[in-house]
């Protein structure tokens, strides 16, 4: 622990070292081209020819490896250019992108951090004139950051936490150690975290179609938490500085060891990766211990853990769509299972259990955490189940589980679900806009079954045909379970029918229900006619955006049905029947699961991408949650403008604060619209009085802050939020307490009682 604890100070004397700036001012400067202004600035036109496009280059000799960040203010009216270039550095030691330093109507300063892993001699940050407008550049400065030793922070404090762990185990716990099964089971899991982990495993990265969204969140909250914003709300960061609030429409829970990894240090990629590797690690726990919890034997749990884990429309949810909230969402779908056999067991004491309250809530809730669509999906299936269960689903106890489940998770979640529901309420976003029809997107049968996809280009096959399509499908081993399931409700098992056994029931619902699923993801399943009932629910309809979605359901419910069939073929005989159906599932399941992964990592052009301003803060997908009506073109990014009558000094904006002098000299009010998207929430204040003014969209959207007559002074804005959302805070906060304190004492109250029993077993000896 002293060793572990001196690595840690180490740390943390590293991080709190000065942070030495290298300006433009004191260190060696090549210029090619363009001249150097009285003030200080370094400008460049049009007339001028470079080699290389090389305006400025800050030489940085004998700079130590690190991490550093690159600034620079300027005013261009074209994008311009920078990086950092070194000829000498070795290979993979130097981590840098080049950035894009947008025209000034968007962006009047960028910053950029870069890792050195050896030191450098002739490193060089530079600044390209593209060769259209004018460029200049009134300051530019490298920093070194000392985030390396945040980095090294973190994997001080994984291994340690690892070694303290193995220390306890085998010092104090000796008859805690698994036994050769408990081995086995252990080294399976990992063998399947690691397939699930295969594409993560080199030293750049494959971007996926939404991957870019995404980091842009991450980088959004990880900054939001920076400035002293937790959780975070709007993030100033996106869209240029207007702000965007994907953290109040998309939930960010599991983003969270993303952007901690972000404010250490990481790289953006890396963070993105290790987050994926995090969820691949609890699938693979949270499923192995639902399936067997739900069937009663390790085995079943291993073997359901692995065919859902590396199950072919997750893994393309991870690695191709980059579709972050719906393969977290899957995440949880086990633990729902879990949760929905015991409330509706026949045994009124699992009905009734604290532990079913606990498994659905925290179920559903990982659920929400994860992606708002999924939710929906889920609900309404779940619906489904109630109405094919129906009998016991109105027992009282049923009812009241699921009563009990609902509050808490709504308890527990309300620091997320007040915002969400106030803007999907009352902001008027674009997300709620009538979409397109989608029976034409749904999937033929061919692609449903193909037993081998790989990553295509193309999303739909009556685009290309099947030659390009993408991974869509159930893949091999689910389809095989399918068939399986079929012909033992045909045949017969043995000498037995199916519905003789014990788990025929859970069985037949989970058949019932992945079987409504294929036929919801194909182009077969009526949309358009839905479509055409209402308006509303043509909306309910459109938001689903792709009939494949409904894979997710597909993949669960026939990873339960394999569960159960391979528990029912345990059964029979000498059990050779259930270990033949198990290996041979398996091996299906790691076939195609290498299959696709092989192929999606030699088809995918590959990345070195690594930091936020290589691809800018407007990476915001459709722009769902911009206000309906806004034209992101017309927005002023870098100026606030004034009403009539007005005058305006002195405006200054950082992060989601600005504040500004005016004078409103009518005779009636006016008004100052400020380079942020109004959302509700901002909060304007004049710096004298303390009055509050009025805050209301403007044109396009603009946030505008009323004016009275005859005003005069200084007005600071801010986006604080609701007041009532801090009584969600408040809410959530004190049950989460009372949750943990819950786990807490009823594993002390175990302990205490196991301790009691030994105790009593050795006196009686």
């Amino acid at each position: 622990m002293l060793i572990q604890l001196s690595f840690v100070l180490f740390c943390f004397y590293g991080m709190s070292r000065e942070k030495e700036s290298y300006s433009f001012r004191d260190q060696k400067m090549q210029v090619h081209g363009g001249t150097l202004e009285t003030s200080g600035a370094y400008v460049i036109g049009e007339d001028a020819a470079l080699t290389d496009q090389v305006f400025l280059a800050m030489e940085l000799p004998g700079l130590k490896k690190g991490v550093y960040e690159v600034r620079i203010d300027y005013d261009t009216d074209a994008e311009q250019v920078s990086r950092v270039v070194s000829e000498t550095v070795g290979y993979r030691k130097l981590y840098e992108n080049t950035v894009s330093m947008r025209p000034s109507h968007i962006q009047k300063e960028i910053s950029y951090r870069f890792m050195l892993l050896e030191d450098a001699e002739d490193l060089r940050a530079e600044i390209l004139y593209t060769g259209a407008g004018t460029l200049s550049v009134a300051d530019f400065k490298v920093v070194h950051t000392r985030q390396e030793y945040g980095m090294v922070l973190f994997f001080v404090v994984l291994f340690s936490l690892l070694a303290d762990l193995l220390f306890y185990v085998f010092m104090w716990n000796r008859d805690k150690i698994p036994g050769k099964t408990g081995r086995k089971i252990v080294f399976g899991l990992f063998a399947v975290f690691l397939l699930s982990c295969a594409n993560l495993l080199i030293d750049y990265t494959h971007l996926g179609d939404d991957a870019f969204f995404h980091l842009n969140r991450i980088e959004g909250i990880a900054r939001e938490w920076m400035n002293g914003h937790f959780p975070a709300r709007l993030e100033s960061y996106c869209m240029f500085g207007m702000g965007y609030p994907m953290s109040i429409m998309y939930p960010e829970v599991f983003l969270w060891p993303a952007a901690l990894l972000r404010v250490m240090g990481f790289d953006l990629s890396f963070c993105l990766k290790a987050d994926i590797a995090f969820v691949n690690l609890l699938t693979v726990i949270l499923s192995y211990f639902s399936f067997k919890n739900i069937f009663r034997s390790r085995r079943i749990g291993l073997w359901g853990s692995a065919v859902y884990s590396l199950s072919l429309y997750r893994l393309y949810n991870i690695y191709d769509r980059a579709a972050v909230g719906e393969f977290i969402a899957m995440t949880f779908l086990p633990l729902i299972c879990w949760g929905l056999t015991r409330v509706f067991s026949e045994k009124e004491e699992e009905v009734r259990d604290k532990r079913t309250v606990l498994l659905l809530a925290f179920g559903y809730m990982g659920v929400l955490y994860s992606h708002v669509l999924s939710l929906e999906f889920v609900t309404a299936f779940t619906i489904i189940l109630c109405l094919m269960l129906w009998k016991r689903f109105f027992r009282k106890s049923t009812l009241l589980t699921f009563v009990k489940s609902a509050l808490l998770a709504v308890g527990l979640s309300l620091w997320y679900l007040l915002p969400f529901l106030d803007y999907s309420l009352s902001a008027g976003l674009n997300v709620f806009d009538t979409g397109n029809p989608i029976q034409i997107l749904g999937l033929y049968p061919a692609q449903l079954f193909w037993f081998f996809p790989w990553r295509g280009w193309s999303s739909y096959m009556y685009v290309s045909g099947m030659q390009y399509v993408r991974a869509y499908g159930m893949g091999a081993a689910l389809a095989v379970v399918f068939f399986c399931f079929i012909s033992f409700r045909i045949r017969g098992v043995g000498e037995r029918r199916l519905r003789d056994f014990p788990e025929y029931p859970k069985i037949r619902t989970a058949a019932a229900v992945g079987i409504l699923a294929m036929f919801m993801s194909m182009n077969l399943f009526p949309w358009d006619a839905i479509s055409e009932i209402s308006a509303g629910m043509q909306k309910v309809v459109y938001s689903i955006q792709f009939p494949y979605r409904f894979l997710v359901m597909v993949t669960i419910s026939f990873c339960f049905v394999g569960c159960g069939l391979f528990a029912v073929l345990r059964q029979e005989g000498d059990g050779k029947k259930g270990t033949c159906f198990a290996v041979s599932i398996v091996v299906l399941t790691v076939l195609g699961s290498s299959f696709y992964l092989n192929h999606e990592i030699q088809g995918r052009s590959w990345s070195d991408f690594r930091e936020a301003a290589a691809m800018g803060s407007g990476m915001i997908g459709n722009g769902e949650y911009l206000p309906a009506g806004t034209d992101t073109s017309e927005l002023p990014y870098t100026q606030a403008s004034a009403g009539e009558g007005v005058t305006l000094k002195d405006y200054k904006r950082e992060d989601s604060h600005a504040e500004f002098w005016c004078e409103n000299i009518l005779s009636e009010d006016s008004y100052v619209e400020c380079s942020f998207l109004y959302y509700p929430g901002y909060r304007a204040v004049s710096a004298e009085t303390g009055e509050h003014l009025a805050v209301v969209p403007g044109g396009n959207n603009v946030l505008r802050v009323e004016v009275p007559s005859g005003y005069a002074g200084g007005v600071a804005v801010d986006f604080i939020g609701k007041g009532y959302w801090k009584v969600g805070n408040a809410v959530s906060a004190v049950l989460w307490i009372g949750v943990l304190a819950f786990g807490i004492m009823r594993y002390r109250l175990r302990k205490r009682i196991s301790g009691n029993s030994e105790a009593e077993e050795t006196m009686e000896e």
